[in-house]
């Protein structure tokens, strides 16, 4: 529209465009407390805010042939809309806010933004946990997508961010569907797993305790490492259904994958619930 206006982070990766805004700002005591006048001001300030902003540049690169963004030290950074591509929004936050955002239930009852148009709003060490807990790329990824795909569920309930990557690493990310409106499907603790090796990494604990990680059996995790390192354009197009398969569909795909390795047999296809391979 002729204005110029500020945009936090521009994160390209493969076939995504990540428009990240962060704020600062602190949830007042009253709005822990419940005030309803005060909760709205704080989620309008830290989540409505930063969700218009990013959804902002998202409508710029959608409506612009050639989007073009400026950075501070004069060089401009075109977004090439010929490949294909998917953009995304994040907003981080240094107040831990997932009381009202894991669920988005007070956003939306709120009525404060549209499902579709609500950033992925994350606390900064939550996203640390996250991707130290999901260091392939294409998991990252997947994960992103899924949980993106929970906001629109009303009637879905978790303790707190945290806890929602648990749940992915725990039961896999076909497990979690959208009850009849009638039910409330509720997630108790999910963390402990990470408690303990966080606590260990952290010296608290004396007993080594493992990374937490969702069944990956080996042949498919080197598959993907091994399409990963190639990193030919939209790699991840083919990574992540490959990360769609249920645990069960994953250990009789990498069977597969040990046969094919011993006695080089002809191409096969593999048909999953969700993904033909």
């Amino acid at each position: 529209g002729g204005s110029r206006y500020e945009l936090d982070g521009l994160l390209v990766f493969d076939r995504y465009f990540l428009l990240m805004e962060a704020k600062a700002g602190a949830v007042s005591d009253a709005s822990r407390r419940g005030a309803t006048k005060s909760l709205e001001s704080d989620l309008k300030a830290l989540v409505r805010d930063p969700s218009r902003q990013a959804a902002r540049a998202k409508e710029f690169i959608d409506s612009t042939p050639t989007p073009t963004f400026s950075a501070k030290d004069g060089r401009h950074i075109v977004i090439d809309k010929t490949v294909r591509s998917e953009v995304v929004t994040m907003a981080l936050t240094l107040d831990n806010l997932a009381m009202f955002t894991s669920d988005m239930s007070s956003i939306k009852q709120l009525g404060l933004l549209a499902p579709d148009s609500i950033s992925w709003t994350l606390y900064l060490p939550d996203l640390r946990i996250i991707t130290e807990l999901l260091p392939q790329p294409s998991q990252f990824w997947h994960y992103f997508r899924w949980r993106r795909s929970l906001f629109g569920m009303n009637n879905i309930f978790g303790s707190d961010e945290v806890n929602r990557l648990g749940i992915y690493l725990k039961q896999g990310p076909n497990d979690v569907k959208q009850a009849p409106e009638s039910y409330r499907l509720t997630f108790s603790s999910y963390t402990t797993d990470m408690d303990d090796y966080f606590l260990y990494r952290a010296g608290q604990r004396s007993k080594a305790a493992p990374r937490p990680r969702q069944e990956i059996p080996g042949p498919m995790e080197r598959l993907i490492q091994d399409i990963e390192k190639t990193a030919t354009p939209s790699f991840t197009s083919a990574t992540e259904p490959l990360l769609d398969l249920t645990f069960l569909e994953r250990r009789k795909f990498s069977a597969l994958l040990r046969k094919q390795e011993k006695s080089n047999l002809p191409v096969q296809s593999f048909d999953g619930s969700l993904v033909l391979i």
